[in-house]
């Protein structure tokens, strides 16, 4: 059984805490606070998940898929680590994080349609270059499906 939650897990969640232009290298202490980013994310899902196996009366999940945006400050490497981290030990270990990346979309006033970004530092629309303020999608962290047993 495939359960769909509420989409807003960033309501859950809270505004994360890093700008989308932090880069996070491995060994390197940016990176330990990275983990620590996605650890208190993951800790988040957990929950989340758990109220969801309680409402849906199911024994466990085997996979949670989730929707990280390019803008939302979340780094998926240390997202996937930390879910690993957080599920040992619990009701949910062995249950597998799928994370699917939602490229940043921009309303283009001169085109008048929804376009892809040049790049997430660029928010400038792909097919006349024309800069925009409003962001469509990619600043996104969402539950999109619990699969049950």
């Amino acid at each position: 059984m495939v359960v769909h939650p509420p989409p807003l897990l960033r309501e859950y969640v809270g505004e994360a805490a890093r700008t989308p232009d932090d880069d996070c290298p491995p060994s390197t202490a940016l990176y330990n606070s990275c983990i620590v980013h996605e650890l208190s994310i993951a800790m988040s899902l957990l929950d989340v998940v758990t109220e969801m196996l309680i409402r849906e009366n199911a024994a466990r999940a085997s996979r949670v898929t989730v929707e990280v945006g390019e803008l939302s400050g979340v780094v998926p490497e240390a997202l996937q680590t930390a879910f690993i981290t957080a599920t040992q030990n619990s009701d949910l270990a062995g249950c597998t994080l799928i994370i699917r990346p939602v490229p940043v979309t921009v309303w283009c006033d001169r085109c008048q349609s929804e376009r892809p970004a040049h790049a997430t530092n660029d928010l400038a629309c792909t097919a006349c270059s024309q800069l925009s303020a409003t962001v469509i999608r990619g600043k996104e962290l969402d539950i999109v499906e619990i699969a049950v047993e």
